[in-house]
């Protein structure tokens, strides 16, 4: 998870900072074990004014749903494929920046 946000950082960091930056995970591992510090992370989301929705398609883990209320974004855990296509369809329109 860890490793994925940071690449999104470094993509962001070219984008105006008025512009709005959300990034959408799919996540479908039980577990997670990230190699540096995931709350060093998430303060740069904060304040780089990035918005975090995460799809789980397994479980709902506590660090998910950390990261998406940390970021004003959205934790969604799907309960099967045609959930999964709705959810990921109501992520098409853009979320109000908060």
């Amino acid at each position: 998870l860890q490793n994925a946000l940071d690449l999104s950082l470094a993509k962001f960091s070219a984008v105006p900072s008025y512009a709005q930056k959300e990034v959408l995970v799919i996540f479908s591992s039980i577990t997670n074990c990230d190699a540096g510090n995931i709350f060093t992370t998430i303060d740069r989301l904060k304040k780089e004014r990035v918005q975090c929705s995460i799809i789980s398609l397994s479980a709902a883990i506590h660090m998910l749903q950390k990261v998406c209320d940390t970021t004003h974004g959205e934790f969604m855990l799907s309960k099967n494929q045609a959930h999964f296509q709705e959810l990921l369809k109501r992520c098409l329109v853009p979320r109000e920046q908060k």
